[in-house]
């Protein structure tokens, strides 16, 4: 075989497409990634090919930041920013005019002949109309043999245009973007089949952009351009890129026309959803009319594409490059940050016209004369920056992209959450944040401006007596569905503790969908709700970074002009409006403040007709409220009756949201949702999620008032309303954190997310139950781990018979304790697991897969991966990929000789077993290398001593509970401790220490003592450390019948021995812990688990016992 066809890898039958087509429950949409950012900097902006050269080498040494395919040619995106290179393109034989008089870019063209002479007739009619003229169209020299599969299968025909014919340079930029802008349209709109292969890479009078689905390393080579020592810039952006928020395709590598970004915008749904929103009353004189340039972000592109899209709209409609920089990634602006009063009003202002695109996202950007970088308000994706003494700034996403010598380094930092760092190539200036800020900041008298028109709701009085109590108070409670339950363990918790209950978020009802019982409309997306995203804000953070504030009101035309009349608003400090504060809004009678109630309501004889008529009607209702200029659109469901229903406060609000938006008229008014509906976190975050501003659960209120009168709870009726209203606030920052998002505003339209604590008691339980049941179906069982066991079938018998007896055991598992479970059969145990694996992945075996011949033993391991395979660890993976063999057939191909050389007699065994040979026992069954019991504290942390004691105290005992279970003994011990790297107000310290001890054990005195020993070599008294997280590892694990003594060794391990038996059988009776070491304390509990979303112990608690009514 010849070796370049190692790495081709046929995939016959599987066009090429810009992304995959939704596909049942799948969407593309929900994707991520995370990439390498570079850029360097001439800071006198003088232009060199060394820059080009180094920004490749830069990219190159960030080849493992981007992805590649399997035959190592195909790269998921690779790209450069680099100043127009005006000697070169002379040299090419085009004869431009001088500098910034001529715009140049890349085009991706359909290699379709027909295909391309019809986009190129579209752009040739839009130059034209600007009275320009395509001077100019270059083939681009590529070099596509080095290329793999995927990539040439899509290469695009690359040109290069010239537009000439500019009289002023100042505008030319302004009147490519407006080209470009119609040009996507018009072919967007077009039936060009190949339409989508056609993408405008750049086009600019400042700088060009070289990018494609390539590696790091093909760049260069790619483009022969990039290495032609004529070829100058005084600036670079690179962009090494890792797909997984869409797909790979030519134009979605990065740079885009601005910015190169490594991250994620989580809040990317609401950005896109309100970008539309707002173009209604987008407007700006050095643009004009903006309607031949919608939408203003291009559909079907990735996240960071759109954000692109948006800061060049705002840079083209005439604002700063830094400007529109903060307003779109804003650092945080509470009260906690202490930044000027001056800069904080900059923020409000334009939160109050933009909503925040928040990362985590490291954004490098230019326009070809200003270039920047900057993090957002979380700071997750890090980057580092340095400036050498002959004036060269290089900014990456991490260290060691570039060698320099120690001596030449002028300057070096990490860029700051939120913070703008600037290189004016013009000037020979670096602007740092401050001054950036400052100057933003004093630019307009944004301070007044607030002052003067932003009403604060909090500080808005009324003389109205509110009532708090609900006519027909029983009658309502089961109109809107409320249970004993929602009332007891939901509102009442709530209400005392001004916290979530532990079960407010808990689940164990069937699925909404597959309920016979009537469901509110929230339940139906739970399941959503309960996904966690990527990257979660760490909790430390959300005081800093986090907020709830909104504001509500009509958002007014021309936003990009700078007014105080946008001030007109009415400040929220959370989106839960009590009764009273409702009142006051919808009697505001100054600052040009207008309210409506529209019914949220149905005639229940109608039936379904009488639903979607009532929706119709309701969204028409809004759409005129808006025409007439109220600002405040309070949906009620207040006067339902016998004979009219409540529409779903869920379902009344994204209707009537997304008819606003159809029509241009959404962020003209404020919704506000008045529903007995809402009663718990879930429900305000979906109701905000879908559109709302502000919500009122007035039934909700009512059963405080209620459970006040009656005196269910010892409390005043303020301060039981006053801890509900809390408790939702805390829900909902828990749920921004998951999501890793950082205001309430960003919730919009994203998705929604549920946290849950680890509920190890009900989790323990359940598997005892299980292992119970399974006990039954069988003589001999084995239980290898808290969720898997190994059941001895023989004599059961074979075949579809022993098919059916399997499926009956799943059945009685899943009737029992409702845990869906898949069962594999095969001779061995090894082979058991892998179809154990193949009935959990493919729904047709109905839970149960059996390997019973060989020609299923054959397909089986024929399509598993070799790191799947039950025993073979991370470097024998790697050991055995090395040669090869990727999959458990390739495995079982080779000879025992070879198998024993390289994985041991571990290995043969596995071999064995795979190639249908039973040769492991029970006492066989392989053992964990390591085991770790560690855990992050409260609040800021542990501080004390004592406290820090206790909990590696009782961290030890655990570890040693987990030895003596699986019979084994430890010969290392390990205890790490360290503060928290996002608490840079206190003093950074770690611990990590590893103790060797003379004799492997499981003694719990031996343990904790030396642990505890290991904890004060290294504690530090002075200094006040506030350690975050803690934890124990015990390592080298050995079977406790296989113990090597030693001479030297002290303790009298038979008396050791006798001791701890006792203590085991204590403790297996009365309990874990019932006997423990003094140091593992009774009463310090600051280091525990605080479980504060724990559902219910459903099976170890009566008082949790669910009840049927």
């Amino acid at each position: 075989m010849k070796k370049q066809e190692l790495f081709n890898n046929v995939t016959e039958g599987f066009p090429y497409q810009r992304q995959p087509q939704q596909m049942g429950l799948y969407d593309a949409a929900y994707e991520h990634d995370a990439c390498g950012v570079g850029m360097l900097v001439n800071i006198h902006g003088e232009k060199s090919h060394d820059i080009v050269e180094s920004a490749l080498k830069v990219l190159e040494n960030m080849r493992h930041r981007g992805a590649e395919g399997a035959d190592n040619k195909t790269g998921d995106g690779a790209g450069i920013m680099l100043q127009i290179p005006h000697e070169f393109i002379l040299l090419q034989g085009i004869p431009v005019p001088e500098k910034g008089r001529y715009g140049t870019g890349l085009l991706f063209l359909p290699k379709n002949e027909k295909d391309q002479a019809a986009i190129l007739s579209i752009i040739i009619e839009e130059i034209e109309k600007e009275g320009l003229t395509l001077m100019h169209l270059r083939n681009v020299p590529t070099c596509p043999e080095i290329l793999g599969e995927s990539a040439l299968a899509n290469e695009p025909d690359i040109k290069q245009v010239f537009i000439t014919g500019f009289t002023e340079t100042e505008t030319a930029d302004r009147k490519l973007y407006l080209i470009r802008k119609r040009i996507e349209n018009k072919v967007r709109l077009s039936s060009i089949p190949a339409k989508d292969d056609f993408y405008v890479v750049s086009l600019s009078t400042k700088s060009i952009i070289y990018k494609g689905m390539l590696s790091s390393l093909q760049l260069r080579n790619y483009y022969p351009d990039l290495t032609n020592s004529y070829f100058t810039s005084g600036l670079a952006l690179v962009h090494s890129r890792f797909s997984t928020n869409t797909f790979p395709t030519w134009g979605l590598a990065q740079p885009f026309r601005l910015l190169a970004h490594n991250g994620e915008i989580n809040t990317i749904r609401g950005n896109r959803g309100w970008m539309e929103a707002r173009e209604s009353v987008l407007s700006t004189p050095t643009l004009g009319d903006i309607k031949e340039i919608r939408p203003i972000i291009q559909p079907g592109m990735s996240d960071s594409a759109s954000l692109d899209n948006v800061l060049e709209f705002l840079v083209m409609s005439g604002l700063s490059l830094p400007h529109a920089m903060a307003m779109l990634v804003p650092e945080s602006f509470n009260e906690k940050n202490p930044i000027s009063e001056d800069l904080k009003s900059f923020y409000e202002y334009h939160s109050i016209l933009m909503e925040p695109w928040d990362g985590p996202a490291a954004l490098l950007f230019s326009d070809g004369r200003f270039a920047g970088g900057m993090l957002d308000r979380n700071g997750l994706r890090p980057a580092r920056y340095l400036i050498t003494k002959n004036d060269m700034m290089v900014v990456a996403s991490e260290v060691g992209v570039m060698d320099f010598e120690p001596g030449d380094i002028k300057e070096k930092g990490r860029l700051q959450p939120g913070k703008i760092l600037l290189v004016d190539t013009e000037k020979g200036e670096i602007y740092y944040d401050g001054e950036l800020k400052k100057q933003l900041a004093e630019a307009k008298p944004y301070r007044t401006w607030l002052s003067t028109n932003r009403i604060e709701l909090d500080e808005l009085k009324s003389g109205r007596k509110v009532p708090h109590h609900v006519a027909n108070y029983d009658r309502m409670l089961r109109t809107f569905g409320y249970s004993k339950e929602d009332i007891e363990r939901l509102i009442m918790p709530m209400a005392s503790t001004g916290a979530e209950p532990i079960n407010s978020m808990g689940n164990d009802t069937p699925l909404a969908v597959l309920s016979d019982k009537p469901q509110l409309l929230y339940n139906y997306f739970r399941q959503q709700f309960a996904q966690v995203t990527n990257p979660p804000i760490d909790p430390l953070r959300e005081e800093l970074v986090m907020s709830l504030t909104e504001y509500i009101g009509a958002v007014g035309m021309n936003i990009l002009t700078p007014s105080e009349s946008h001030c007109k608003m009415v400040r929220l400090n959370h989106p839960i409006l009590s009764n009273t504060q409702l009142d006051i809004l919808c009697n505001i009678r100054y600052k040009g403040f207008k309210t409506v109630k529209l019914p949220m309501l149905f005639e229940v004889a109608k039936g379904k007709a009488g639903l979607q008529e009532a929706l119709t009607h309701l969204c028409k209702m809004a759409e005129e409220s808006v025409t007439e200029g109220v600002n405040y659109i309070v949906l009620t469901d207040r006067e339902v009756d016998i004979t009219h229903a409540a529409i779903p406060s869920l379902l009344a609000v994204s209707a009537v949201h997304h008819h606003l938006i159809s029509v241009g008229k959404r962020v003209q008014t404020a919704l506000i949702v008045e529903s007995g509906e809402i009663r718990e976190v879930m429900h305000a975050a979906l109701l905000l999620g879908f559109g709302a501003s502000a919500l009122n659960p007035y039934m909700a209120f009512a059963v405080l008032d209620r459970l006040v009168k009656d005196k269910d709870i010892q409390l005043d009726y303020t301060t039981a309303e006053k801890n509900y209203i809390k408790s939702i606030c805390k829900g909902l920052f828990k749920i921004m954190s998951k999501m890793g998002i950082s205001t309430i505003r960003d919730v919009l339209e994203a998705n929604n997310v549920a946290v849950f604590s680890s509920n190890y008691n009900l989790y323990g339980d359940m598997s005892r139950r299980v292992m119970m049941l399974l006990s039954e179906y069988t003589p001999e069982l084995t239980q290898y781990s808290i969720d898997e066991a190994f059941l001895d079938l023989s004599g059961f018998g074979e075949g579809e018979k022993l098919v059916s007896y399997g499926r009956n055991i799943v059945k009685t598992i899943g009737k029992g304790t409702g845990i869906p479970v898949t069962m594999g059969i095969a001779p061995t145990k090894t082979l058991a697991k892998v179809a154990s694996r193949y009935g959990k992945k493919y729904k047709g075996y109905q839970g149960v897969c059996m390997i019973d011949s060989e020609e299923k033993r054959i397909k089986a391991l024929q399509g598993f991966e070799i790191g799947d395979v039950w025993g073979i660890g991370h470097r024998s993976m790697d050991k055995l990929r090395y040669y090869g063999i990727n999959t458990a057939w390739d495995f079982t191909q080779k000879s025992e000789s070879f198998v024993r050389k390289l994985l041991t007699i571990t290995g043969v065994r596995t071999w064995k077993e795979l190639r249908g040979e039973s040769c492991i026992d029970v006492e066989e069954l392989p053992q964990k290398k390591s085991i770790c019991t560690s855990r992050s504290f409260p609040d800021s942390g542990l501080s004390e001593l004592s406290s820090l004691e206790e909990a590696v105290a009782n961290f030890s005992s655990e570890c040693v509970r987990k030895l003596r279970m699986q019979h084994s003994c430890c010969t290392e011990i390990t205890v790490f401790a360290y503060t928290s790297r996002f608490r840079l107000d206190l003093p950074q310290h770690c611990i990590n220490r590893t103790i060797h001890l003379q004799v492997p054990t499981s003694d719990l005195q031996e343990l904790v003592s030396t642990a505890v020993r290991a904890l004060r070599m290294d504690f530090r008294i002075e200094g006040g450390y506030h350690y975050k997280k803690a934890g124990v590892i015990v390592w080298n694990i050995v079977p406790d019948s296989a113990i090597q003594t030693n001479l030297f060794d002290t303790i009298d391990r038979e008396k050791q021995s006798r001791l701890a038996a006792a203590i085991d059988a204590i403790n297996r009776k009365n309990g874990h812990n019932t006997i423990k070491v003094a140091v593992q304390g009774t009463t310090d509990k600051s280091w525990h688990l605080k479980c504060e979303h724990i559902s219910k112990q459903y099976t170890t608690n009566l008082d949790d016992v669910i009840l049927v009514k």
